[in-house]
């Protein structure tokens, strides 16, 4: 395969260690998805914005748009957003419950989401339990959420958008992580999960939870991201990820743009 064929003629350049190797103490890593029926209203925002977005691509031209060709519309990417934010708001008002009770038995938890909204709606919901990091704060009041989610036994919430919380800090207070949102490459996601996964862990097990909205366009993003990390651990390691892929072509941009009818 192609793949393969390229790991043949990198591998000899250079040397690669993995986490497990350098880190054999570090507890596994469980994944669990769960994924949600959306109720008959958000079902029918999500058909609206939806409906949205294809009239953008009709005005654009229906051909089909390949990565080497031309750059998705601008516009379309902003419907793109639009369709994320509400699903990611879906998947909080779900997880709460969940939450709710993590706090009440004094556990802690790290949630990863997207959009600023999400940032305040966790403050309000969660209020002195939760503290947030997004790139929209100073670097003093991000250092100081980290800081006080790390050592204030009262705070059992951290939110943070994977952007501004998914590389450079550690949130190992908590052993268990939600994905609300989603990046746009497995790399940002692995990065954010190892933010609870680290050298400083006291726990025996590290839980990794995506929650997924069915019949909307999730899935389609979930399954691009599991492709990319397919090609990825081919061409580096030359081993399956042993997740199952569906195949995808382009950037994921694409694949949404492409993903319309007409």
């Amino acid at each position: 395969s192609n793949t393969e064929e390229l790991y043949n003629r990198i591998a000899p350049m250079y040397l690669r260690r993995l986490k497990k190797d350098i880190l054999p103490e570090l507890p596994p890593k469980t994944f669990t998805e769960i994924r949600l029926e959306l109720e008959p209203s958000e079902l029918k925002e999500f058909t609206r914005l939806e409906t949205a977005t294809k009239k953008v691509k009709q005005e654009a031209g229906s051909g089909v748009f390949l990565a080497e060709q031309k750059e998705v519309p601008k516009t379309f990417m902003e419907k793109i957003h639009q369709i994320k934010l509400l699903t990611e708001s879906i998947k909080l008002d779900r997880a709460a419950e969940f939450i709710y009770d993590l706090i009440e038995a004094k556990d802690k938890v790290v949630l990863f989401f997207d959009y600023l909204p999400t940032a305040q709606r966790i403050k309000d919901m969660f209020g002195d339990k939760a503290v947030v990091h997004t790139g929209s704060m100073k670097d003093s009041e991000k250092h100081e959420s980290v800081k006080r989610f790390q050592t204030e036994k009262g705070v059992s919430v951290f939110g943070g958008t994977i952007m501004s919380a998914g590389v450079g800090i550690t949130l190992t207070a908590a052993n268990k992580l939600i994905f609300l949102g989603q990046a746009w490459t497995p790399a940002d996601m692995e990065q954010a999960e190892d933010r609870i996964h680290r050298a400083s862990t006291t726990h025996d097990n590290v839980q990794i939870i995506t929650y997924l909205c069915n019949d909307t366009w999730d899935n389609d993003i979930y399954e691009f991201l599991r492709k990319k990390d397919q090609v990825v651990s081919k061409v580096l390691d030359n081993v399956d990820s042993n997740k199952k892929v569906t195949s995808y072509e382009g950037s994921l941009a694409h694949v949404l743009y492409n993903k319309l009818k007409g």
